[in-house]
């Protein structure tokens, strides 16, 4: 009897054992399949039900496989999760899918998406939009800037884009507080021109101005910043980080969107536009890229 006893002892300790290393696994396994599914409206407010409490989510919020997401009429909403970013339609309910099963969670995978959804967030404005100067009259004729503008430029030869206009124009860059121009050129056809032979200085402010050459009255200007050395390295190195974190176990398009993120954030809006124009190239999510530079260029 006594050793019937100690056996059921034995077999009782076993089992509690392996139903603890089962219950453990189950929940690392859990743990490492939760989604992260984020929402972010870049404009208007969006209805969350269907999933615990009924929640109106005007910025940025989590929500769960099987919850229906319901964007008010012109409004701006993204699905945001590892596996890709969704344009979701105004006034329309859509229910949310569960993450693919092969999907896991890591610090290094949150801290990627937490990146995306900043690129997704509501524009913050620096200051007031670019002017366009010109008579009334002439508004036909009249264009806007769309970057650099009320930004901070990383790239040493950047590119200048505008919109409307005839078709040629003069650009001229000028040190901001300066009547003299360190560069300029004259464009046909197109509405962009890239600064080739006078590279930006670091932690300097420049001002830029695109001429209409057939109305010259019309001047359409904008203003931006450079960073410090230190403060390219800095960037330099965080962008070498995030790529680094997402090279192996992450798609491509959300190491691009993670470092459009990261511009974004850290000010330079520039730079994610033009990460962000390269994504476009490749053909990855054209509904919600398109939708992105609008709101950037805007």
């Amino acid at each position: 009897m006594r050793s019937e006893t100690r056996r059921n002892v034995v077999l009782t300790v076993l089992w509690a054992t392996v139903m603890g290393f089962l219950l453990a696994t189950g929940t690392d396994c859990l743990a490492a399949q939760d989604p992260i599914i984020r929402v972010v409206v870049a404009r208007g407010k969006v209805t969350v039900t269907g999933v615990g409490s009924a929640q109106v989510i005007d910025r940025v919020g989590d929500v769960q496989p099987g919850a229906w997401v319901e964007p008010a009429a012109g409004s701006v909403t993204y699905l945001v999760r590892e596996s890709g970013v969704e344009l979701l339609p105004a006034g329309v309910r859509t229910r949310v899918s569960a993450a693919p099963s092969n999907w896991a969670t890591t610090s290094e995978k949150r801290g990627l998406v937490d990146l995306v959804v900043a690129l997704f967030l509501p524009q913050e404005r620096w200051s007031s939009p670019a002017i366009t100067k010109g008579d009334e009259e002439e508004k036909a004729a009249q264009y806007r800037v769309l970057y650099p503008r009320d930004t901070k430029v990383e790239d040493r030869e950047p590119v200048f884009a505008w919109a409307g206009g005839g078709d040629r124009f003069e650009v001229r860059l000028y040190r901001s507080g300066s009547d003299e121009w360190v560069w300029k050129k004259e464009i046909r056809g197109e509405r962009r021109a890239t600064l080739i032979g006078q590279p930006l200085e670091d932690g300097q402010a420049y001002t830029w101005e695109v001429r209409d050459i057939q109305n010259p009255e019309n001047v359409a200007v904008a203003v931006f910043a450079t960073p410090s050395r230190a403060e390219r390295q800095r960037l330099a190195e965080a962008i070498r980080s995030v790529r680094e974190s997402c090279r192996v176990t992450s798609p491509s398009f959300t190491c691009d969107f993670a470092v459009a993120g990261l511009y974004r954030k850290e000010g330079y809006v520039y730079n994610a536009i033009r990460v962000l124009e390269a994504v476009r190239s490749g053909g990855r999510h054209a509904a919600s890229v398109e939708s992105l530079l609008r709101e950037l260029e805007d």
